[in-house]
């Protein structure tokens, strides 16, 4: 399926209204046919199936062609070595949240390798680009989010220095789901360590949040 082929069958697929909703939440990238997720994650199987090359990412025209691009490097089978190098060719070409953690939730094989995942975790939370950063803290919240790797975690998320909003947000939901795992600990590392209030802010928020829920699914069953 190449470039031509790959756009056609995208536009086949394209609903009007999930375009509207989509372009709702996703505010950056390319522009949006409203394809769901469901039949883009059968085509990158496909593909990592066929390894027919689709051309270079800046070729892309629409979000739903980088979205597949992306899932393609987590689905094809290769070394892990290899796949870290197709990840950082592809960092620059994330350009929104949606792409980003699309990718992050599919890439189950960092847990398999958490050496090579976490030095490349560690060689981007202070990267060039927004969404690059951001891959780096949701892949640690994604697959490396445990207590045996809170303290190392917490003092990863003090490299994050960045004033764009998905970056913060980032942040403050790896901050709120380290919380999960020792709240104690997590809130006074965070009012010490974190000097950007709105980082502080934003998890705070999604830490009440998170007891919320919490507290009407505990109290779901009773009469």
């Amino acid at each position: 399926m190449f470039t031509e082929d790959l756009c056609t069958h995208l536009t086949s697929l394209a609903e009007p209204a999930y375009k509207v909703f989509s372009e709702r939440i996703i505010l950056d990238g390319l522009p949006i046919l409203g394809v769901r997720m469901g039949p883009l994650r059968t085509i990158a199987r496909q593909l990592a199936r066929s390894n027919v090359p689709f051309g270079h990412p800046a070729e892309d025209c629409y979000h739903e062609q980088r979205m597949i691009r992306a899932l393609v490097i987590a689905y094809t089978a290769m070394s892990e070595e290899k796949r870290i190098a197709c990840l950082e060719d592809f960092l620059p070409y994330i350009n929104n949240w949606a792409i980003c953690d699309s990718l992050c939730s599919t890439l189950k094989q960092a847990r398999k390798e958490p050496q090579l995942y976490r030095e490349f975790i560690a060689r981007h939370l202070n990267g060039t680009y927004p969404y690059e950063i951001r891959c780096a803290v949701v892949l640690m919240l994604n697959h490396f989010m445990q207590i045996s790797y809170l303290t190392e975690n917490l003092t990863l998320l003090q490299m994050v220095h960045s004033d764009h909003y998905y970056v913060k947000m980032a942040v403050a939901w790896a901050i709120a789901t380290a919380s999960l795992l020792d709240p104690e600990t997590v809130e006074q590392w965070m009012n010490s360590s974190i000097a950007d209030e709105q980082i502080r802010a934003m998890a705070a928020q999604k830490i009440r949040d998170g007891k919320r829920s919490r507290s009407r699914s505990s109290g779901s069953g009773k009469i």
